[in-house]
């Protein structure tokens, strides 16, 4: 059985669209965990009133808006006590095309080497949003910022991401990660990594998953006949430049002091870096100006070692 996990916050529109969809295209044993992350608009409320008694959708609701990995932990610990083999983690803001979770479940449960799986994502114009992200290594996210991105474009070994892939093959295997909003992981792999950390509140998820799967000689899968509408940040575009940045480079700094080998010398350079990029947008955006000072002692903060500060953060 599948325990597909959803996080709502301040979704609830998309959050029963994407259950519905759920329910017109899945056909393998399944069931789906709905966790309220401290919405402020009655979503929790109305969730319940809507799915109270189907067998299907279990509604949770967090004790605290502790972000994306803190709330899908809730999600995927209560799949797992209730003996789901995987666990697909879904945004709110994603629609499933007929068979994609049978294609997903299929592809990991046939192949030893697969540790997560993804489907290909259009957006809403058509065009494939997926992204086929290597594992991040401190280079690579030196070479993802500007000035510095510019080689990027003329060397490959810099580039963040793996081409997508032209041929017809069903399942394409690489070293790396699918995109967060929507992967499937077995219930034995994801308890054996730790399931998400949750010091990471927004963003970088990935990279942490793609760390730990490579680090157990796993590969990751993308199935390109499977297929899910993704609408794009649908909560986080209501929070504002200010708060996404915030938490970009603020998770961004965590995942190379605790998962990569950075030297001290290269922290320094990116704790710099990264005020003084956040100074600057903040000159011009009010958004990144209200959380500036915020910002400055969280990045002090997470320099100096201390690994929950994304949890003790903005909300």
């Amino acid at each position: 059985m599948v325990g597909i996990i959803i996080l709502n916050f301040n979704t609830f529109d998309d959050t029963c669209e994407c259950i519905k969809s759920i329910r017109e295209t899945t056909h393998i044993s399944y069931k789906i965990y709905v966790v309220d992350n401290v919405s402020s608009d009655g979503s929790y409320k109305n969730l319940i009133d809507k799915f109270d008694g189907e067998t299907d959708v279990t509604i949770l609701k967090s004790d605290r808006n502790g972000g994306y990995s803190y709330g899908n932990n809730i999600g995927a610990r209560v799949a797992i006590s209730d003996g789901c083999d995987y666990i697909l983690i879904s945004n709110p803001d994603v629609i499933y095309f007929d068979r994609a979770i049978d294609l997903l479940a299929e592809a990991i449960s046939k192949n030893s080497k697969i540790g997560v799986v993804g489907p290909s994502t259009p957006s809403l114009d058509q065009s494939e949003s997926q992204l086929l992200r290597k594992v991040f290594t401190p280079k690579l996210y030196f070479f993802s910022k500007k000035p510095f991105k510019l080689l990027s474009k003329f060397f490959k070994s810099l580039q963040t991401e793996i081409p997508y892939p032209q041929n017809q093959d069903e399942i394409y295997l690489f070293n790396g990660m699918v995109r967060g909003c929507c992967f499937m992981i077995s219930t034995n792999l994801f308890n054996e990594i730790g399931l998400f950390d949750d010091n990471v509140f927004l963003y970088s998820e990935e990279w942490i998953i793609a760390k730990k799967i490579y680090e157990k000689g796993l590969m990751c899968a993308f199935i390109k006949n499977a297929k899910a509408l993704h609408k794009e940040a649908t909560s986080t575009k209501k929070l504002g430049t200010g708060f996404q940045t915030f938490h970009l480079y603020l998770s961004a700094f965590y995942y190379l002091k605790h998962y990569t080998s950075a030297s001290n010398l290269y922290l320094k350079f990116v704790c710099v870096q990264n005020k003084i990029n956040f100074f600057i947008k903040s000159l011009f955006d009010k958004s990144y100006k209200q959380l500036f000072i915020k910002f400055k002692i969280s990045q002090n903060n997470l320099s100096d070692g201390k690994k929950n500060i994304l949890i003790d953060s903005v909300r």
